[in-house]
């Protein structure tokens, strides 16, 4: 059970499958394995990993690919508090996306595109 683990890199996961399976052999350990990295690859939203990931690094990952840039130690700080306080973090996504920072960042990556073919 461990190595399916390990190999799927989702435990959860795994440990659901194999309440399902029932007992373990190792035909049922390769089966969960395979099943849960098949669900990852094919089942799974972006929203399920950023579900998953911390949330000091979730909130940086927004700036960065919002702002390209990393959160100020107080807006870090902020967005944490509001995470812990029960915002969702689409709402935290839709919300820095929809910066007036990000609307330039974005309308000077269109300026930059201008003229140029691929």
């Amino acid at each position: 059970m461990e190595e399916a683990q390990q190999t799927s890199g989702d435990a959860e996961l795994c440990a659901t499958l194999y309440q399902i399976l029932g007992p373990v052999d190792t035909a049922k350990t390769w089966l969960a394995a395979s099943l849960a990295r098949t669900l990852k690859t094919f089942a799974y939203e972006a929203r399920d990993y950023l579900a998953e990931a911390d949330a000091a690094e979730f909130v940086c990952g927004i700036y960065r690919a919002a702002l390209d840039r990393a959160p100020s130690d107080d807006d870090l700080q902020n967005r944490l508090a509001e995470l812990e306080a029960g915002r969702t973090r689409e709402d935290l996504v839709r919300e820095i996306f929809d910066s007036e920072e990000s609307r330039q960042r974005q309308l000077w990556g269109v300026l930059e595109k201008l003229g140029t073919e691929e």
